[in-house]
């Protein structure tokens, strides 16, 4: 019964990668880039970022990643707003086409839009693409940025597929929210901004819907007493 829940409404994955050689290479503006290419991807393959922890030379990450069954939901009005958050309106390095070109092209109905719907949908909804793109848009600007070459990430990522069961996904985003406390980089979990607790904390309503989603699903309005029970947890770990 659990799996047939999965296959229907998405499946929670622990996921983390280091950087090669495990070197401490991400400063606090890395940090801060890689949250916002984090959000960035995420929304485009319809990925929810439950929480994260981003350290010097890795990240954890806890998140939903949909059914592929749900691209069919996805308009070419949907479509093309997720395709501009994501890539913006002219071409870039990642992507050739303006966004005003493939919305006329989507339009027309032809067999370039049926190709392009093909080639774009088919980033959504799906693990690997999803950390493939993360890692290798932050490797991008990284690099350009940072006058290195060659590869920054280490080369496979491990994930585990998680039981949606509320414990468990609560006692995952615990261990992740505290993980900057475990490796000595701050004492409280608020004080370390590269977290989703922290970020929840600061302000973040998405942030602080997505974890509370989890730590209690049928929540109603009392959201910021779900998130102080949930940071209570925290300090008793």
């Amino acid at each position: 019964m659990k799996r047939i829940q999965l296959i229907e409404e998405g499946s929670y994955y622990h996921c983390s990668s280091e950087t090669v050689h495990t070197e401490g290479w991400l400063d606090a503006e890395g940090k801060a880039v890689f949250v916002k290419i984090l959000h960035k991807v995420a929304a485009y393959c319809g990925v929810t970022v439950v929480t994260y922890c981003v350290m010097d030379s890795h990240f954890h990450l806890l998140i939903k990643v949909p059914p592929r069954a749900a691209r069919e939901a996805v308009t070419d009005k949907e479509l093309m707003r997720r395709f501009r958050a994501l890539y913006g309106d002219g071409r870039t390095r990642y992507m050739p086409m303006d966004a005003d070109v493939l919305e006329g092209i989507l339009k027309e109905d032809g067999t370039a839009a049926r190709q392009w719907r093909e080639l774009l949908l088919g980033r959504m909804c799906d693990l690997p693409m999803f950390m493939k793109m993360l890692k290798q848009r932050f490797s991008k600007w990284y690099n350009a940025t940072r006058g290195c070459r060659g590869t920054l990430w280490a080369q496979c990522y491990s994930s585990t597929l998680l039981d949606p069961n509320e414990r468990v996904l609560t006692q995952v985003a615990a261990m992740i929210d505290t993980h900057a406390l475990r490796m000595g980089a701050a004492e409280y979990p608020e004080d370390y901004p590269w977290c989703g607790f922290a970020a929840a904390r600061a302000g973040d309503s998405a942030q602080e819907a997505t974890l509370c989603g989890i730590v209690e699903p049928k929540r109603g309005p009392f959201a910021d007493k779900v998130l102080l029970g949930y940071e209570v947890m925290l300090y008793r770990l």
